[in-house]
């Protein structure tokens, strides 16, 4: 298994592993995103290794949504302009079902 860290520029590249533990120890945060949406949180991290295993393109980003400790959406990309668009498209995405669903709760209760 090959270990990443992002250079100055927000690309991933190779390393060893003493020096991708040495960052990894030393890097403040690899989540490059988060945001709350109603119960569901939105987050979008860099993972240090290639996430695709070796199916298709190398993939060292993913952007999770999450409900507690379930995992209800998962995106993976390669680059951190990929990632950081693919958080916004998550939260647009959940936020419309988020509120669709809050709707639908609301109209629920109102009925009885």
């Amino acid at each position: 298994m090959r270990h990443y860290i992002l250079d100055a520029n927000r690309q991933a590249i190779a390393v060893d592993l003493l020096t991708w533990g040495r960052w990894v120890a030393t890097v403040k945060n690899r989540e490059l995103a988060r945001t709350q949406v109603r119960h569901l949180l939105v987050l979008t991290s860099f993972a240090g290794i290639d996430i695709s295993f070796g199916e298709g393109p190398p993939t060292f980003f993913e952007t999770r949504v999450l409900e507690g400790l379930d995992e209800l959406d998962c995106l993976e990309s390669s680059t951190w302009e990929d990632a950081m668009a693919e958080h916004e498209a998550m939260v647009d995405r959940w936020s419309g079902l988020a509120e669709a669903a809050w709707g639908a709760t609301r109209r629920t209760l109102a009925g009885r």
